[in-house]
């Protein structure tokens, strides 16, 4: 099954939704009307689609994929030995995890030897010499 695409984009005074080859599906005045509009009948056909919205000057603002499906919303077997509560295991969630003892790059000793060398290696002239 192919991906249908459909750009949302401005023409001289009105949005129009695009599909293949450049043809007409919708037109507004308003861009939110539009997509709404859009979006409803994305979803009521439950085709995978692309819909790329566009701003007024033509750039990429926003991409959109329907139907919205994930692993978990299709009943994933994930968990489901536990009663779905997963696998245990701490999630990290986007955050990086450091080593134990160490601080962040200002708070340790080579972070401040290295500001200062830095530091000093761009002031000629300022301190006294000798």
């Amino acid at each position: 099954m192919s991906t249908r695409r459909i750009d949302i984009v401005h023409t001289r005074d009105r949005w129009v939704a695009l599909g293949r080859k450049h043809r007409e599906l919708d037109s507004d005045d308003s861009k939110g009307d539009l997509v709404e509009r859009t979006v409803k009948g994305v979803r009521k056909k439950g085709e995978t689609t692309l819909l790329r919205i566009h701003k007024r000057n033509g750039h990429l603002q926003e991409e959109r994929f329907y139907p919205h499906t994930t692993p978990a919303a299709k009943g994933s077997t994930k968990g489901a030995a536990n009663g779905g509560k997963g696998t245990g295991k701490k999630a990290t969630k986007g955050k990086a995890t450091k080593a134990k003892g160490t601080k962040g790059a200002s708070g340790t000793e080579a972070g401040r030897k290295g500001a200062a060398v830095k530091g000093s290696a761009g002031r000629s002239g300022t301190k006294a010499r000798a």
